[in-house]
């Protein structure tokens, strides 16, 4: 009886004399900011545009402001971040393509930048800003306008689809 009792409390220290690894991982993650419902239905609007004004290379239509708007962030949410992807036009990488399904307009693209102008957002890039900590809340202020790569605008339908990503810190 000694001898039976002795091997069963032996097993557990033969069968981890070795070293068992144990590997724990995992991702922690901040609950998200809220898309506001004006951000996820925008479109941006261009009306109907004159061929006739776009048939110089780098004429572009007038630009149209937008803003992306997220809320009701976290505490603790300091800043968050847009990627912009979308399908790049076929001249100008920095712009994005005309997708029309059917009469489609030649020889345009999109265009996005910040509200001033002064930084282009083609396909890959990011945006930051800060989330205001009071009202919990985030403004991406853009702009987009039309953009004749080469001259010679057709006439016809023009729709460019750009898929956005939020991640926040």
């Amino acid at each position: 009886m000694k001898k039976a009792l002795w091997l069963v409390l032996s097993l557990p220290v033969f069968s981890s004399w070795g070293g068992i690894p144990l590997n724990i991982q995992g991702n922690i993650y901040y609950f998200p900011c809220e898309v506001s419902t004006d951000t996820r239905y925008q479109e941006v609007d261009f009306g109907t545009l004159v061929k006739t004004h776009l048939q110089t290379a780098g004429t572009a239509s007038e630009w149209k402001s937008f803003n992306l708007n997220i809320e009701n962030c976290p505490a603790g949410t300091t800043k968050a971040t847009v990627k912009f992807d979308g399908v790049t036009d076929g001249d100008d990488a920095t712009l994005f393509a005309n997708m029309a399904a059917s009469d489609a307009a030649q020889n345009l693209a999109l265009q996005i930048t910040n509200s001033d102008h002064s930084t282009t957002y083609k396909n890959q890039d990011e945006m930051t800003v800060a989330i205001d900590s009071s009202t919990k809340k985030g403004v991406f202020p853009l702009a987009a306008r039309l953009y004749s790569t080469q001259g010679g605008a057709t006439s016809g339908n023009f729709e460019s689809v750009v898929q956005l990503t939020f991640t926040y810190q």
